[in-house]
């Protein structure tokens, strides 16, 4: 797993750290690219439909803003999560320098994933309750009688569903990205062998 060209003198507790935050870096950084880009096109989408449904579900109290703003709002954590992977990549690196990061600093890094990660899992939790709480609305909502024309954002839509699954995806994005701090945390705090 290790290249021959490493460095002279370093122990091998600091060099099978600085594999596994390559490896688990790499991992956590991918999971997470292809979850939050799916998420990203999904809302994206969904912010883009019919304006006409979208300002008649708004004036009728069913539009899902809370829900789809904390879905934004963690999909933006999702992105500096995303960029704090890489940066576990980068501190691989430098670990197998003689001017290496001390195991403090190299934790601190990984504690701050950590708490990126469970910011971002609040948010996706908190919007994923606010979506669910109007599609469930929508859903209870008796059809109206004798009315030939209805709105039908007053309804569930089929890009409602797809909102709630990019939420879903958002989340495991997060929970992939604390799984990967958490593990790489442990693996740090073992004893030196």
């Amino acid at each position: 797993m290790i290249s021959d060209d490493r460095p002279e003198g370093l122990p091998p507790a600091v060099l099978r750290t600085a594999a596994a935050l390559r490896f688990w870096g790499w991992v956590g950084f991918w999971c997470q690219v292809i979850l939050a880009v799916v998420s990203g096109i999904v809302l994206l989408f969904a912010g883009f439909r019919d304006p006409v449904q979208a300002g008649a579900a708004a004036a009728s109290g069913s539009a899902n803003i809370p829900g789809v703003t904390m879905a934004w709002l963690s999909l933006a954590c999702a992105g500096g999560n995303i960029g704090w992977h890489f940066r576990y990549t980068v501190l691989a690196k430098q670990l197998r320098s003689p001017t290496r990061p001390s195991k403090n600093q190299t934790a601190l890094q990984l504690k701050i994933g950590t708490a990126v990660s469970l910011v971002g899992m609040i948010l996706a939790l908190v919007g994923g309750q606010a979506i669910v709480g109007t599609l469930t609305f929508k859903a209870l909502q008796p059809p109206p009688q004798g009315v030939a024309s209805t709105n039908p954002a007053q309804f569930v839509q089929p890009i409602d569903f797809f909102v709630l699954q990019a939420n879903t995806n958002i989340l495991l994005s997060h929970f992939v990205g604390l799984l990967t701090s958490l593990w790489l945390l442990d693996r740090l705090s073992q004893p030196e062998k």
